[in-house]
Order: C-alpha cells, then sequence, then structure tokens
C-alpha cells in the first residue's frame, strides 16, 4: 500500500494497493526478490495517481500490527508452535525497534537467536514442546557472551 500521511499512524488515504501472496517463509533474499516487481508497479501506479491530483480513498477496515514488544523477544513454550514458528521467520524481516532482536531461545544453558524453525521434524534440529506440539528449531546463532568489564563500565 502507499497513501498519503496524516496525523496518526498509517491512516491516510490510500493511492495505490497491490495483494502480494506470503506463501511459506523464505529466506529474506529470496522474498524480497519476489515482492520486488510488484512493490516497483504499485508505487508507479501510485506516483501516477498523484500527478493525476488524486487524494486517495480512505482505509477502512483492517487492524494495524505493531512493532515486536518484549512479549515477541524470548521463545516463550505457552504459545502454539505455529506462532512461535511465524514468529521467528518475521524475526528475519524486520528490525527491532524499542526492543532486542529476537526470537531468543535458551538451549542447553546458551542462549541463541532462531534463524529457521519447521514445524515438521528436522534431522539435527533442536526440539522444543509447545503449547500444541514440537517446534523444531533448525538454525540458531549462538549470542555473544557479555563482556563483563562493560557491565562495569561507568555510563556515559
Amino acid at each position: 500500500s502507499f497513501h498519503f500521511m496524516d496525523a496518526e499512524l498509517d491512516t491516510g488515504p490510500i493511492v495505490a494497493q497491490r495483494r502480494f501472496p506470503l506463501g511459506e517463509p523464505m529466506e529474506p533474499d529470496a522474498f524480497y526478490a519476489q515482492m520486488g516487481p510488484v512493490v516497483v508497479e504499485t508505487l508507479l501506479e501510485a506516483l501516477e495517481r498523484v500527478a493525476a491530483g488524486e487524494r486517495g480513498t480512505p482505509q477502512e477496515g483492517g487492524t494495524y500490527e505493531s512493532f515486536f514488544t518484549a512479549d515477541d523477544v524470548w521463545l516463550d513454550p505457552a504459545r502454539s508452535a505455529r506462532e512461535l514458528h511465524l514468529l521467528a521467520w518475521a524475526w528475519l524481516y524486520t528490525p527491532p525497534v524499542g526492543t532486542e532482536r529476537g526470537l531468543l531461545a535458551a538451549v542447553d544453558g546458551v542462549t541463541v537467536r532462531v534463524l529457521e524453525s519447521s514445524l515438521t521434524e528436522v534431522a539435527g534440529a533442536t526440539r522444543v514442546d509447545c503449547a500444541d506440539g514440537p517446534l523444531w528449531l533448525v538454525r540458531t546463532e549462538r549470542l555473544p557472551e557479555p563482556d563483563p568489564a562493560a557491565a562495569t563500565a561507568p555510563q556515559t
């Protein structure tokens, strides 16, 4: 969607909009390569409409999804496996705003960031039992150990 700005966040009149099926999660580079042409076509349409003097149509319905919150940083096995699976993938596409970058999990006493997960068993993956079934942590990265000197360094 391309829309005019107004006083509220993401509420201005829509100038051009297209649908893009998300499908199954994929690596960001592959996703952006597929989405890119749709974005360019929509932007060109929006610019043509604005140049022609159109002011867009008011937004109706829909809901606003906020940025990630502190509740989205750590893998919480009380949530559903599917919800956590989608959350792990969403973190690959979105920078953190006002929180640390997730999805973090404690695996064998080590904090890792989940880079890929699966709802079906994958050889070598770590199983996490969630509220409704298992989630498989396929690819993770170990977070660096905190620097003890930094913790005691004076804040500036």
